[in-house]
């Protein structure tokens, strides 16, 4: 695979270690699904709402009803001491009441970070967390981030509007074990594990033009 920058150059090739996104339903946001996406205040969610940043019209428009409207996740049982990582794909409707959304993992208790998406920047980091921001163009933003566990229980993902009501598009919400977030991988009703990446030259000489060296 080619991985390019979020102006589409610099490519260079894509080599992950092999992850699974145990989100099993990553895109179908829209309320047939509510047997994994709980809903809190009634959010209005509305299914190929926009263009993902896969360039398709698979993206989800969640408008939010008031301060803490959103959704989160039945979770998953985890044990103290592991490493995850979740992450989510966002982007500010304009009109907009909120910039700012809440996300991120809830384990005895939310952990949510908050993430200004005028802007691209993190308006406020949990302590207990790991949270970054990035940018992937046309006002789509992929927010991270990682926790290591200190008990055991069921590990939620959350995701709400802040301070008032908020209108987003979201798309590609992925939940990993690890301390950073890889590629994306799409599940559509159960976990999806993508396996790891590799290359090799035939001819070495011909492919970096010399023979030896690394």
């Amino acid at each position: 695979r080619i991985n390019y920058d979020a102006n589409g150059e610099n490519g260079a090739l894509l080599l992950e270690p092999s992850r699974t996104n145990t989100a099993p339903i990553s895109e179908l946001f829209d309320q047939a699904y509510s047997t994994y996406y709980n809903f809190n205040l009634s959010p209005v969610v509305t299914a190929n709402y926009g263009t993902s940043p896969e360039g398709l019209m698979n993206s989800s428009r969640l408008d939010t009803t008031a301060a803490n409207s959103g959704w989160y996740t039945d979770g998953q049982s985890v044990s103290s001491g592991a490493t995850y990582t979740c992450s989510i794909f966002a982007k500010l409707v304009s009109g907009s009441e909120s910039n700012v959304v809440r996300f991120g993992f809830s384990l005895n208790g939310d952990k949510l970070s908050r993430y200004d998406l005028s802007d691209g920047t993190i308006n406020l980091a949990d302590p207990n967390t790991t949270s970054s921001i990035e940018d992937y163009g046309n006002g789509w933003y992929r927010l991270i981030q990682t926790i290591t566990t200190t008990s055991s229980g069921t590990l939620r993902e959350v995701l709400y509007s802040y301070n008032d009501a908020g209108d987003y598009e979201i798309y590609g919400l992925q939940v990993e074990a690890g301390s950073y977030p890889s590629s994306y991988v799409p599940t559509y009703g159960s976990a999806v594990t993508r396996s790891a990446d590799s290359c090799y030259a035939n001819d070495v000489s011909y492919a970096i033009g010399q023979t030896e060296g690394t």
